[in-house]
């Protein structure tokens, strides 16, 4: 299998904890982002999905932190498939920091193995497909600046 590079990018201020760390969901969103990249470079983006009318989903996900990313680190995300199975492919994502992969020590950060599985408006899950999610339980458009925390 051979890994193509993603996602390139930077932990900003408002994507960390108060230790500085890259949050959780931070790195799901850049995977994420990651993940309509390798799509896209294996024709199955977003204008093949309008074409057939078809969408996909995450189906499951395994992520195994190594280390931690801090805000002002650059960083990229590398990704492939690791298999394919009648109903989905199974996509790998590694997370590097840029400044520390390029000088020999260890520069994985995460890593995230999912399952993604095509959907169609309007099925069901006994028609063999998964139903695609309606804009009610669609997550909310990400923004560029953060939400005030509760103490």
């Amino acid at each position: 299998m051979s890994w193509l590079e993603t996602y390139r990018g930077m932990v900003y201020r408002w994507e960390v904890d108060h230790n500085d760390h890259l949050t959780v969901a931070y790195y799901f969103a850049r995977i994420a982002d990651a993940g309509l990249g390798l799509l896209e470079a294996l024709g199955l983006g977003a204008a093949y999905m309008g074409r057939a009318g078809r969408g996909c989903v995450t189906t499951n996900c395994y992520v195994r932190y190594q280390h931690e990313l801090r805000v002002g680190d650059l960083m990229h995300v590398e990704s492939g498939v690791i298999g394919a199975e009648p109903d989905g492919l199974l996509l790998g994502h590694k997370v590097f920091n840029s400044e520390s992969a390029g000088r020999g020590r260890a520069g994985s950060r995460a890593s995230r193995r999912r399952r993604v599985t095509p959907c169609s408006p309007g099925s069901s899950t006994s028609s063999g497909r998964a139903p695609c999610p309606t804009t009610s339980t669609a997550s909310p458009p990400r923004t560029a600046t953060p939400s005030p925390r509760s103490e």
